[in-house]
């Protein structure tokens, strides 16, 4: 079946029109008492992580986080180790929280190990840096709450590409 040729000019022009006409989805924006680079310093700072070599930061809800990447999953001191699931929070699920992904070295369980009992130390730290992690902030009082997930990839996850960003409400 053929259009006529006004038909198929229609056609084009409404194609090509829709992206002005529907308007796009935007994220709303989110409490935060944090913008952006201050998450990112926050998580510089810390004491289990050492070398960055690539971090990125995105503010959504923490019902937002578990939807996409899925639960939290607490990792021990060992890359090896599989990790624990079923961090949860008790209240609001919508919680606005930045997760700040890293790629360096990252200790999710610290630097220094703590030790009980006399018996020799053979290294300040027993095992290997995870080589990434996903860090969430309590983003209303600028809290670290817990690392989301860690791993010895060469890279952090895909999905983190796939979490959403919103702007800081002002």
């Amino acid at each position: 079946m053929r259009l006529p040729l006004r038909a198929a000019i229609c056609l084009a022009v409404l194609i090509t029109g829709c992206d002005q006409i529907a308007p796009s989805y935007v994220e709303p924006p989110l409490p935060s008492k944090l913008q952006r680079d201050d998450a990112i310093a926050l998580i510089r700072g810390l004491d289990t992580v050492g070398r960055v070599d690539r971090v990125d930061a995105k503010l959504m809800t923490f019902e937002e986080y578990v939807r996409v990447a899925g639960p939290v999953r607490t990792h021990t001191g060992d890359p090896q180790a599989t990790p624990l699931t079923g961090f949860g929070m008790i209240g609001d699920q919508g919680r606005s929280v930045w997760a700040v992904a890293i790629s360096g070295q990252v200790w999710p369980q610290g630097r220094v190990p703590v030790f009980f009992g006399t018996g020799p130390r053979v290294s300040p730290t027993p095992y290997p840096p995870y080589r990434w992690a996903i860090f969430l902030i309590d983003a209303v009082p600028g809290q670290l709450m817990v690392i989301g997930d860690a791993g010895i990839g060469e890279a952090w996850p895909a999905v983190f590409a796939d979490l959403p960003n919103h702007a800081v409400a002002r």
